[in-house]
């Protein structure tokens, strides 16, 4: 064989080698990458323990909360449940669904103490209900997504009752948004003038005030307000 003629195969081959080494290296670059990116996410809830979750101002798990099929279902006799870890700036997400008329919330900021009976006396609501069967449900100040009379839900994007809503809250240095089914439905910054005015004017200015959106960390809370509830794949992701 004459060396001359085969040395530009022997380089073609070497090309292939260096060129498929180089492919397929990428592709588990890229594999970290993707699994980079997934870091920081904290699960809260992984469909079988309740570990770190117990009742409002209580150290048990309440009997009114269990856990059937991977989910974390309240039966209706009220009585809520915290996540007892304080979060300041984050971003958490969460499927929900309720039955026919159901009324629940997702809250944020919840503080305890004797003089706090209920988490909506110091957290902020993000409104989850059966928007379709709930009276409440009419009225963008009080359906699915709004802060309850204080900021309206920017459009009706819940499924109907029995069927799986995925929500999710952001809070980054004060200013909140809240996105249902991958819509945004509310936007809005604490401690501004605007919110002070609005809390003025509510409810939540006779009832709530003077601890009612003070605090600037707390628990996340799952409630029960008297309707059966049902939440999964609760997760986090801690802001800097």
């Amino acid at each position: 064989m004459n060396y001359h003629q085969s040395k530009p195969k022997g380089m073609m081959y070497a090309f292939f080698l260096l060129s498929t080494i180089l492919f397929f290296g990428g592709c588990k670059g890229q594999d970290r990458v993707s699994k980079k990116s997934d870091e920081g996410w904290v699960h809260l809830f992984n469909g079988t323990s309740t570990s770190g979750w117990r009742a409002y101002n209580q150290t048990e798990f309440p009997e009114n909360w269990s856990v059937e099929n991977g989910e974390l279902r309240a039966d209706g006799t009220k009585g809520d449940l915290i996540y007892a870890t304080p979060f300041t700036d984050f971003k958490v997400t969460f499927d929900w669904k309720v039955e026919q008329g159901g009324n629940s919330g997702f809250f944020f900021y919840v503080n305890e103490g004797e003089e706090y009976k209920e988490i909506w006396r110091t957290g902020i609501e993000m409104q989850l209900m059966d928007d379709g069967n709930n009276a409440l449900g009419k009225n963008p100040m009080t359906s699915s997504g709004s802060v309850y009379q204080l900021y309206p839900a920017k459009g009706s994007y819940a499924k109907p009752y029995g069927e799986w809503n995925t929500s999710s809250i952001e809070m980054r240095n004060g200013k909140v948004r809240y996105w249902l089914n991958n819509n945004l439905v509310n936007e809005f910054t604490m401690w501004a003038d605007e919110w002070y005015r609005r809390r003025e004017e509510t409810i939540h200015n006779s009832t709530r005030k003077p601890v009612y959106g003070e605090f600037k960390s707390g628990y996340f809370a799952l409630q029960d307000e008297g309707f059966p509830v049902a939440f999964r794949n609760i997760k986090y992701l801690q802001l800097q």
